[in-house]
């Protein structure tokens, strides 16, 4: 009976010790993993009161992947960004410049006038030229690099290294154009050239850089939002496929080589949806990832607010979970799954490649 019983609590015991094993395996798997030494520089101009949230989705992919700066030290959102381009010196370069958000900050003068201290002078895009034609850094843009308050000078130039042109439209979905998530501008400038500011239920938004805009309504989409798909060359080259929608900004860019487009948007709309776009010459289908590559450096263009992310678990030391997030759980039809289908792994191909 004794001998029985001590059995059963050995069996017991065991599979308590599997079932503690099994739930603690993403932390300690995680913790066996290989760490990455890779130097970036984080730009990201649109940060006050200390929120980061323009470069927080990259910060939290780069702890989830192990990626550290020199002597083994983890990258932090608050400590690990600049605010404006630095004079890179040559003995100390970084592996990838990373253009997280340059629009800036918006600051209200007198008489109610709204000034933006931010985008990128002609003088720091030579900074970022020199850095990528040492042959030892890459460049990494997005969502906003181009619109204003970047100069034109400087749009012009940063655009050949990208390898690409600016339309100067930019865009963004919106669940309920009559929500707080319109921005406060779009509805003053809204206001200014075409009356007060009506629209509801769901829609597209697209604004030029000379204030035009064009308000695509529910009745003119046959599918929500920007559908974002990689294209042929970039299954190939990254091993990658995705097929799912982007809620966030995005700009209207072409590429100087058709080649280089690693992944596009797509806008699913009814004959007038055509039509309003049509009469402004902006395509249905563009490029949404633009991957150039010469004999120096390679340069990409993510044509989103890809590393925005306001909500991401606060525990990144876990195993398997991107994984789950990117293979198994289905898009809740609002692209809040973005980021685990798409950012993340393609981060993880490209820190691998340039570490």
């Amino acid at each position: 009976m004794n001998n029985h019983l001590k059995k059963n609590k050995t069996f017991l015991s065991l599979i308590i010790i599997i079932l503690l094993a099994g739930i603690s395996s993403p932390f300690w798997v995680w913790r066996t993993l290989p760490k990455k030494i890779v130097s970036i520089t984080i730009i990201d101009k649109t940060v006050d009161d200390e929120n980061y949230r323009e470069h927080t989705g990259l910060v939290w992919a780069l702890n989830h992947l192990k990626v550290q700066k020199q002597h083994a030290v983890r990258y932090e959102d608050a400590a690990d960004f600049y605010k404006e381009i630095p004079d890179f010196q040559k003995e100390n370069l970084p592996k990838i410049i990373y253009l997280a958000d340059t629009y800036g900050v918006e600051t209200v003068k007198e008489n109610n006038r709204v000034v933006v201290e931010g985008g990128i002078a002609t003088e720091e895009v030579n900074r970022l030229r020199n850095a990528v034609l040492t042959g030892k850094t890459n460049l990494i843009a997005e969502f906003n690099t181009f619109a204003s308050p970047t100069e034109r000078e400087a749009r012009e130039e940063l655009s050949n290294l990208l390898h690409l042109k600016w339309s100067g439209w930019i865009g963004r979905y919106f669940s309920d154009l009559n929500s707080k998530e319109v921005p406060v501008w779009v509805k003053r400038n809204y206001k200014e050239q075409y009356g007060d500011w009506k629209h509801q239920g769901a829609g597209m938004l697209f604004v030029h850089e000379n204030g035009e805009m064009i308000i695509i309504e529910e009745k003119d989409m046959r599918e929500k939002g920007a559908m974002f798909r990689f294209t042929k060359q970039g299954e190939t080259v990254y091993h990658l496929k995705a097929s799912v929608p982007y809620p966030y900004w995005f700009d209207i860019i072409k590429p100087l080589n058709k080649q280089e487009v690693m992944a596009n948007y797509e806008l699913k709309l009814t004959q007038s949806g055509k039509e309003k776009l049509m009469k402004q010459d902006i395509p249905f289908t563009f490029p949404a990832i633009i991957h150039h590559q010469n004999e120096t450096y390679h340069s990409l263009y993510f044509a989103g607010d890809y590393a925005d992310q306001s909500e991401l678990p606060g525990i990144y030391q876990t195993w398997g979970f991107s994984w789950i997030r990117q293979h198994v759980v289905l898009d809740d039809g609002n692209g809040n799954t973005f980021y685990w289908k798409v950012y993340l792994p393609l981060m993880k191909t490209l820190l691998t490649r340039f570490s």
